[in-house]
């Protein structure tokens, strides 16, 4: 035998990516134990509380009225309130036409209210719902407000839609914390079926 040693070829250094594979992503542990370790040893500030949830309810009273004068199919019959809802006469509406409706909104005994806005889902897509009176108003059981809202039709529509609204259609009224309650500014903005 010989004693002459097998020459080996010189080593190459490891680069950090194959050092990081090979610990494991270590550099990467050790900064996310510290981090997890925080965690686990978080202190909590407690909340405790009770209430309930808040009963505010509007509805319609009195009489309402349509005005469709301008349209080419008058609806028959008008709008009535029943039990606190109004209720629209059928309609059948062409491109580009409208109807106007006047009611009163009111609010149960001891609650007071201000009107900020109109929806109506279940409108064919594009018609748009706009409050044109009573924007804004205080509601109060004594003092019902005077509401107006005009719908209109699309410039284009689907011929022969028919449609219902939605159970969520209606005038909206938010609660205010007294009679005396100053009414914020209210926009009202116009309600476009999607």
């Amino acid at each position: 035998m010989s004693d002459k040693k097998e020459a080996r070829a010189p080593r190459k250094p490891w680069s950090r990516k194959k050092k990081l594979w090979l610990l494991g992503g270590l550099p990467v542990g050790l900064i996310a134990l510290p981090a997890a370790a925080a965690v686990l040893f978080a202190a909590l500030a407690p909340i405790s509380g009770s209430g309930q949830t808040g009963d505010f309810t509007a509805s319609f009273t009195g009489t309402a009225t349509v005005d469709a004068s301008t349209m080419t199919v008058q609806p028959s019959g008008n709008a009535t309130v029943t039990s606190g809802a109004l209720k629209l006469p059928s309609v059948q509406m062409f491109p580009g036409e409208r109807f106007t409706v006047a009611a009163q909104v009111t609010v149960p005994s001891g609650k007071y209210g201000y009107v900020t806005g109109i929806q109506m889902p279940g409108l064919p897509s594009g018609y748009v719902v706009k409050l044109n009176g009573g924007c804004g108003n205080k509601v109060t059981s004594s003092m019902p407000a005077n509401v107006s809202f005009i719908v209109t039709a699309p410039a284009t529509q689907t011929p022969g839609v028919s449609w219902t609204l939605d159970k969520s259609a209606g005038v909206m009224v938010t609660p205010l914390n007294s009679a005396d309650a100053t009414v914020p500014q209210a926009t009202c903005d116009p309600y476009t079926a999607p």
